[in-house]
């Protein structure tokens, strides 16, 4: 497998993209995550479809295993409902089953804080009276922070399920099979 100069940049640059996006994580910034991935994904199939050699094996590659993930991420229905909509375990990393669910458990508890707000739901900039506090939210909210992992384990998988395709591609000396 050979890394090349452009392919390292654009690895650094999602990968500083994902730092930051991470403890920012919003509505707004897991819509962003998930429509990223989206046009990512539809990508790697067009280029799966129009290119040829190891362009279109990656492409391929890339669009079948983040394909894959999202549905077997998409098929974790807990039943629950709440506020019409029915909720996902694995966006839940206490409840997930998935082991790449777990694994996020640990940056969710460094990333979150939690911030009290007063009966007039003003932000308490102290909470050390606790007569004042009459709220609290966890920021970033779980449901989009989660949203936001999902979005890069899913292009981290399709990443690598390209560069698998391309090796298996290279070992077989590049022909199609019969």
């Amino acid at each position: 497998m050979r890394f090349s100069l452009k392919e390292l940049l654009l690895l650094a640059g999602v990968v500083a993209v994902a730092a930051a996006s991470l403890p920012a994580a919003s509505r707004m910034v897991a819509s962003c995550w998930v429509t990223a991935t989206l046009i990512v994904s539809v990508a790697a199939l067009v280029r799966g479809v129009v290119l040829t050699g190891d362009r279109r094996v990656f492409g391929l590659g890339f669009f079948l295993f983040a394909a894959a993930y999202a549905v077997v991420l998409t098929t974790g229905q807990s039943g629950e409902s709440t506020r019409h909509l029915i909720s996902n375990r694995e966006l839940r990393p206490d409840t997930g089953l998935l082991l790449t669910t777990r694994a996020v458990e640990p940056l969710r508890n460094a990333l979150q804080s939690r911030q009290w707000y007063d009966a007039n739901n003003n932000l308490l900039e102290s909470t050390d009276d606790p007569a004042l506090r009459a709220s609290s939210n966890l920021v970033p909210h779980t449901v989009d922070l989660m949203m936001v992992a999902q979005c890069l384990w899913t292009l981290l998988l399709g990443y690598l399920g390209g560069k698998y395709a391309v090796w298996v591609y290279s070992r077989h000396g590049g022909q199609q099979a019969a």
